[in-house]
Formats: structure tokens, C-alpha cells, sequence
């Protein structure tokens, strides 16, 4: 008699307990569907039309904020360059492209926001170039030197000045199409697509929770990483795409844009490391999508090298 009374203890408290995981399945479900809905919404509904292109882009932040943002993280990008010469001709080509941006929109009613700045950074072992947010553009000096000398092209002070136009012009793109904005918005929702999995996490044990925690952040690591891959491909050639015209605006043979990236792979080649081709993704067929470009500009621009 004691026994049955027990079993039917026992198989009540079971009936209970599996009552109560029940609950917890759909309470972590409908969380789980709570925050994913409010990442999506978050996402989807933050829609802000870009000043300088005129589409539509799902970013996180305002252009003023972009432009604190920048100018706030540009101290902390290593030191600049003391070469008063080499930093004068950065910020003479770079002046040279923006000012022609400006008359380019000016004549579209869209005014360019960004207050461009452009620095030389004393990193001779560094090959790269990148641009803040809001328009820091930073060159390192081991690119320079690339850029100003390569046995397998002619070098020229024009040739070196439409090389260094190639790559401050692509990055003047990046800013126009704040992509940085782009690519953080994407990532918070990504993030937040994970925090929602997260509920479905087991908390059987602390040792438990912290290793599928760890999982789950690595997966989302993972995820935000393939995804930025994939955007910044496209981010490449929207850029290169602005290059062009703007070298073709501003007077210079935007066939040095190809040079460029020749001479990034033809440096990658040795010991020294080329940060700049893993920073900036080269799409497939890259070639032939800048000379498209540039014979599409080309129809209705005659090239004349500045003075």
C-alpha cells in the first residue's frame, strides 16, 4: 500500500514536472519570438535615406553621430606621419577629389555632409588605407611608398598622384556609402537574432550555461563575420565604383585604379603582409568591373591629367 502511494507520489510529481518544462518551452519560445521580432523591427524599420546618393540604407546612427564617431575614434589610430611633405601631398589629392565631389552633388541639390580629413600614419611595415566613419581617411606610409614607386609601372609624378587619387577616391566611397554604418546595424541585429536563441539555452548546470553561451557567441562571431564578408565585396566595388568618377571628375586616368590593385598584389606576393587586401575583400572579376567603369565615365568626360 505504501508503495503504490509512492509511485502515484512520484508519477504525479512527474505529470508536474513535465507541466512546468512545458511552460518553460513555450515562456523561452515566446521570448525567443519576442526579441527576434524586436530585432527585425529595429532593423528593418530604421530606413534613412543617404544625402549624397539619395537610397535608402538601414543604419543605426545619424550622420552627426557618424561624424563624432570618427572623429572621436581618429586619435586612436596610431601616429601620424612627421614627413610634413608626404602628408601635404595626401591632403592636396585628397582636398582635389572632395572639392569635385561637392561640385558633382551641388549640381544634384544633395550637398556632401562629411567634413573629410585626410592623415598620413607612420606605419612603414603596414600596407593599408581605410576610412572612419564620417570621413577620417587614413593612408599608412608603407602604402605610400608603394604607390609613389613600383618597378613594373611608370612612375612619374602624375602616375604616383592618380595611384594615390585611386585609393583616397575608394575610400571616399566607403564614407559616402556609410558602409561602416551599414555594417554595424547588420550586426546588431545579428546579435540580437542570437541573444532570442540564447533563451533555449539548458540551466542545468553553471559549467552547462557558460559553455553553450560560449558556443552560441562564437556562432554568432561566425555568422556576423560570413556576413560582413559578403557586404564588403559588394561594399569593394560600390567604392571603386565612386573612385572612378571621382578620378575622372577630377582630372586624372582612372586606369591608375587598376595599377593600384596590380600593386597590391604583386606586393602581397613577398614577406611583407598587405593588411589592405584583407580589409577590403577583392571581388571576383574586380578588372573588369573598374574598366566597365571607367569606359562607362569615360563617354562623357575627356581626361586631362591636373596641373
Amino acid at each position: 500500500m505504501r508503495y503504490s502511494r509512492i509511485n502515484r507520489l512520484a508519477n504525479q510529481f512527474s505529470s508536474n514536472r513535465s507541466q512546468v518544462n512545458a511552460q518553460r518551452f513555450r515562456l523561452r519560445l515566446l521570448i525567443c519570438f519576442g526579441v527576434f521580432t524586436l530585432s527585425a523591427i529595429s532593423f528593418y524599420g530604421k530606413g534613412q535615406i543617404n544625402p549624397v546618393t539619395g537610397k535608402t540604407q538601414r543604419v543605426d546612427m545619424t550622420i552627426e553621430e557618424e561624424i563624432a564617431l570618427g572623429i572621436q575614434s581618429a586619435t586612436s589610430m596610431g601616429q601620424l606621419s612627421n614627413n610634413r611633405q608626404a602628408t601635404n601631398h595626401v591632403k592636396r589629392i585628397g582636398i582635389r577629389l572632395v572639392a569635385k565631389l561637392n561640385e558633382m552633388n551641388k549640381s544634384a541639390f544633395r550637398p556632401v555632409p562629411y567634413p573629410f580629413q585626410f592623415h598620413l600614419l607612420d606605419a612603414p611595415q603596414t600596407v593599408n588605407a581605410f576610412a572612419l566613419p564620417g570621413g577620417q581617411i587614413f593612408l599608412t606610409t608603407g602604402l605610400y611608398r608603394h604607390l609613389e614607386h613600383n618597378r613594373y609601372m611608370n612612375n612619374t609624378q602624375q602616375d604616383f598622384d592618380g595611384r594615390l587619387a585611386g585609393v583616397l577616391g575608394h575610400e571616399i566611397g566607403h564614407v559616402i556609402e556609410r558602409h561602416a554604418a551599414q555594417r554595424l546595424a547588420k550586426s546588431n541585429f545579428i546579435q540580437g537574432v542570437f541573444s532570442g536563441l540564447e533563451v533555449f539555452n539548458e540551466t542545468q548546470a553553471t559549467n552547462q550555461v557558460n559553455s553553450q553561451t560560449r558556443r552560441t557567441q562564437l556562432a554568432a562571431d561566425v555568422t556576423d563575420w560570413f556576413i560582413s564578408l559578403q557586404y564588403s565585396r559588394a561594399d569593394e566595388l560600390a567604392s571603386d565604383s565612386w573612385g572612378v568618377k571621382l578620378m575622372v571628375t577630377a582630372g586624372y586616368d582612372p586606369i591608375h585604379m587598376i595599377e593600384v590593385i596590380d600593386i597590391l598584389e604583386l606586393s602581397a606576393t613577398g614577406s611583407q603582409p598587405i593588411e589592405f587586401l584583407s580589409t577590403h575583400p577583392c571581388p571576383p572579376n574586380r578588372r573588369q568591373y573598374i574598366e566597365n567603369i571607367i569606359l562607362e565615365n569615360s563617354r562623357y568626360k575627356t581626361l586631362s591629367e591636373p596641373q
